[in-house]
């Protein structure tokens, strides 16, 4: 055979491996092609990420290499390109992300445009694996939102707060209280942490309000006894730069699994696919023990209230000693008129309880934990709002004792606490961003955003802590232009830097009266701490009712004395919700009745 003949036939051979891996480059080519991000037209990107398969997500690698806060990447996105409105790319086969950093255009989508949004697919995944039967992690348009959200309905009505929650948590944190003059005459002024602490009480007040928990299932009562029995020496004097370490003791019971399965949560919030995420997490023993764990505890207390209700009829609200017994009475109620048995072991009973306590609990203890870093930092800001305690409290003050929870109902107004508390969550906000998403072409700023995109509203960073982009006001909706006044686009004319804490902000003369009084205004600026609009945080009024209740409790029996520097920071943790990577406080009993 010629030399010719054996060159054909390994052309011949060789030819259909040479298509077959042409076509095999050409396909890989043109998967490349489509796991490339693609750009909505006309709102501004990085042009890098955009010709990189992993997007924009190097930026959000880069800060963890540096140490920042991972939740700082949507702010981030939005000063790299100087725009209010921007779109980030999470990666490969993912559509864009738009980026909003405008507190007037958020407000008005959330409050005035509301139609034109949603929960959205991104929400549905952070609590799939969680509470998947909780209105919270539903989209309005969801057939079981409405019949999930009335299971709920009566546990925000003034009657019920004021009736059943607000005793029960005042009782908690009278408990509390307990604890802590213990501890602040074995520690003798020295620091010790109070992280551990506020997990123990915001638990105890979130399932007293929820479950009913009675003070021998309180951790805070257990913490006590057990401290009380240990007979620990008293701090020194010359160590009161030194933190005084306590034993530490694990939360236990319903509190133990709901900080396992919220710090799971933690990672849905980043995950690319949510649902994979939650199958392989919830098959993790620890996770998997605290979901049995949490439906066997909640299911203890259903079956006591069904007991009780059973014995003594579904009553009014005014008859119930937690939210497990309205839950479990509307049940019961709806179920004889549906003709059916009471389905108090379903999934839906036992979520709308879950998400309760686990909500509540994780932002009541992210808020208190920075407002009392901030206490100890700023002695003039805890001077003042004891002040206004003892104003507002006359005649506790004089007989030095704790106010009552009668006389705690009966103040309408602590405008200097209602500052505090606001500016505290102006700047350290639970959550990073608000998440939407757009239920059809949606006109903002110019710009359209698709249907079927997912919005991401900032609620730090421009406008918050920084001054707000420069927006021509023709391109603003016509209802945020009608709505133009109603309160500044940033802080930068507020008096008062807009980085830096100052209750003041919030404080205006009182336009009512002879100009002397001042009045708290939550228009004063910028602040979404609980959202807004038809999907704001459903237990808002339970938040700020918790918060000053524990925060005047507290501010009322200790000074809580300025710490070593070196115990001083501003840095923060991203869990579930935000909080303190430190929280340590130095206390002084203040001359008041013991609790005990």
């Amino acid at each position: 055979m010629s030399s010719i003949d054996i060159t054909d036939l390994a052309f011949v051979q060789l030819r259909p491996l040479a298509i077959g891996g042409g076509l095999v480059l050409a396909l890989l080519y043109v998967v490349y092609l489509r796991a490339l991000p693609k750009p909505l037209p006309g709102i501004p990107y990085d042009v890098k990420s955009s010709h990189r398969l992993l997007g924009d997500l190097p930026h959000f690698f880069a800060l963890e290499k540096a140490w920042r806060r991972i939740m700082e990447f949507w702010a981030d996105v939005a000063r790299r390109q100087q725009s209010p409105i921007t779109q980030y790319f999470a990666g490969p086969f993912t559509k864009p992300v738009v980026v909003i950093a405008d507190f007037r255009e958020t407000k008005d989508l959330l409050m005035r445009r509301a139609k034109l949004l949603d929960h959205g697919s991104l929400n549905t995944g952070l609590w799939f694996g969680a509470i998947p039967h909780h209105f919270v992690g539903m989209p309005s348009s969801d057939p079981r939102y409405a019949k999930s959200k009335s299971l709920s309905n009566d546990l925000m009505t003034p009657s019920f707060l004021h009736n059943v929650s607000l005793p029960a948590s005042y009782q908690k944190t009278l408990n509390f209280v307990r604890l802590w003059q213990l501890k602040a005459r074995i520690a003798n002024e020295q620091p010790f942490t109070a992280l551990g602490d506020f997990n123990f009480l915001t638990g105890d007040i979130i399932c007293a309000a929820a479950l009913g928990i009675l003070d021998e299932e309180s951790d805070t009562v257990k913490h006590y006894n057990r401290l009380k029995a240990n007979n620990l020496p008293l701090g020194l004097a010359t160590k009161r730069n030194q933190i005084y370490d306590f034993p530490e003791y694990k939360a236990t019971g319903i509190l133990e699994a709901t900080h396992t399965i919220a710090d799971s949560i933690t990672g849905a919030r980043t995950a690319s696919m949510p649902k994979l995420y939650w199958f392989f997490t919830n098959l993790r023993p620890s996770v998997s023990k605290a979901q049995r764990e949490r439906t066997r505890i909640l299911q203890t207390y259903i079956d006591r209230a069904h007991a009780s209700i059973t014995q003594n009829g579904p009553g009014t609200s005014h008859s119930h000693r937690a939210a497990v017994d309205s839950i479990v009475s509307r049940e019961i109620t709806a179920a004889r008129k549906e003709g059916r048995q009471p389905a108090l072991s379903s999934q839906e009973i036992h979520d709308s309880l879950f998400g309760y306590v686990l909500g509540g609990q994780s932002t009541t203890h992210s808020v208190l934990s920075f407002l009392i870093r901030r206490l100890a930092v700023r002695q003039d800001v805890q001077t003042k709002l004891r002040k206004e305690l003892h104003t507002l409290y006359g005649p506790a003050a004089s007989a030095k004792r704790n106010p009552t929870i009668d006389e705690f109902l009966a103040v309408r107004a602590a405008p200097y606490l209602d500052a505090v508390i606001e500016e505290t969550m102006r700047l350290n906000s639970t959550a990073p961003v608000l998440i939407r998403e757009a239920m059809e072409d949606l006109d903002f700023l110019g710009h359209t955003i698709p249907r079927g995109t997912n919005i991401f509203c900032t609620l730090w960073g421009p406008s918050y802590d920084e001054p707000a982009f420069a927006v021509d006001e023709s391109r603003r909706s016509k209802s945020s232009q009608a709505h133009k006044d109603e309160s500044p686009a940033d802080w930068t004319r507020s008096g008062f830097a807009p980085a830096e804490f100052h209750p003041e902000r919030w404080l205006r003369k009182d336009k009512d009266g002879d100009g002397k009084k001042k009045v708290f205004d939550i228009k004063s600026g910028p602040a979404l701490g609980f959202g807004a609009g038809t999907r704001e945080c459903w237990g808002k009024r339970l938040a700020y009712h918790e918060l000053k209740l524990i925060s005047t409790l507290l501010v009322w029996n200790f000074d809580f004395l300025p710490l070593p520097a070196d115990l001083v920071d501003e840095d923060v943790v991203d869990f579930f919700v935000a909080k303190p990577k430190r929280c340590s406080v130095r206390l002084r009993v203040r001359d008041v009745s013991y609790v005990e």
